[in-house]
């Protein structure tokens, strides 16, 4: 997080590139316009659906994110060329920083400056600029208020972002996974996220997308092989969100194969119960309960396959060795 100072300091750096045609620098702006869209729709979608209790600061903290998008999109540029006035990356700052738009022939790289647009140096546009920064402002002081720990008799902590509802958003967005719900041992909810291995074919569910007793695919890559991915004993499959975390999800995805991602009993969204907490009894159980999920409903053709880290061993090799 930027101190004050640094925030005033960027905000009169953009000031100044603007007052004197300069243009941004393009790297950053990729990284922080991506962020504010990503978590505009995320926490505006956990609001709407109340994925978990939603404070105040929560409520204002997306609404400043979502207004600075707004003020954005609405900042015009001056395209560095009449060639490509029809391109529509060029009719706002938005449009030229969002991915989905981006050619490969035209991404903006560190040292291109000379080739990017410029935003017009208007008593206008320099007027939503500062308002942008009025509202980054209001921005870092309620994230602030919303994370900052307070002791009395009790400590409480308020976790603004990367919380596991907004991570499962985010692996859905970004891996185009989807979430279902399967019944484990003993009834227990199982949290579990399937990743088809291509986004050439479109991606079929039936209506339901938690009812297990209807095909949700019928696609194509149900002929490639699937990984059950069983994780160590520190990870939920939502912290594959980070670059770290997330190697062997994208190792699978990459070389042709289907993922399915599961949390124990007790971890993530997964259900607890009193008697039935996680054990290597009920780990095994439940492991079973996936991959017959992954057959029965998911209905995958292709060859079935298990990857297991630490804990995960045990879920592993029992798949393993009972379903050789």
């Amino acid at each position: 997080m930027r101190s004050r100072a640094g925030r005033r300091n960027v905000s009169s750096s953009i000031s100044t590139r603007v007052s004197n045609d300069l243009p941004l620098n393009p790297l950053e702006m990729l990284a922080v316009l991506e962020l504010i869209g990503l978590y505009s729709d995320v926490n505006q979608e956990i609001i709407d659906k109340s994925m978990h209790p939603i404070s105040a600061s929560y409520r204002h903290v997306t609404r400043e994110l979502q207004e600075i998008r707004t003020k954005l999109i609405a900042l015009p540029l001056v395209s560095p060329s009449t060639a490509v006035t029809t391109n529509p990356r060029f009719e706002s700052i938005w449009n030229f920083y969002r991915k989905d738009l981006l050619e490969e022939h035209t991404q903006p790289e560190g040292g291109a400056y000379a080739m990017l647009p410029k935003i017009p140096s208007t008593a206008e546009n320099i007027k939503v600029i500062g308002e942008i920064g009025e509202l980054a402002d209001e921005f870092y002081v309620n994230v602030n208020l919303a994370t900052k720990t307070k002791c009395c008799f009790f400590c409480s902590f308020t976790k603004m972002f990367g919380t596991v509802e907004q991570n499962l958003l985010l692996m859905k967005k970004n891996f185009e996974g989807k979430h279902y719900w399967v019944k484990g041992h003993a009834g227990v909810k199982l949290d579990c996220m399937f990743f088809p291995c291509t986004l050439d074919d479109e991606v079929s569910a039936a209506a339901n997308e938690n009812d297990d007793s209807n095909p949700l695919y019928t696609q194509p890559y149900l002929d490639k092989p699937t990984v059950i991915m069983c994780n160590p004993n520190a990870l939920i499959y939502q912290q594959m969100v980070t670059s770290p975390n997330s190697y062997w999800l994208s190792f699978f995805l990459k070389r042709g194969i289907n993922v399915m991602c599961w949390n124990y009993r007790d971890y993530g969204l997964s259900q607890s119960k009193m008697f039935g907490s996680i054990n290597p009894y009920n780990c095994k159980l439940d492991a079973e309960k996936v991959l017959g999920f992954v057959v029965n409903t998911i209905k995958v053709r292709g060859k079935i396959g298990v990857y297991g880290r630490s804990l995960g061993g045990i879920a592993s090799t029992h798949l393993a060795n009972k379903y050789p």
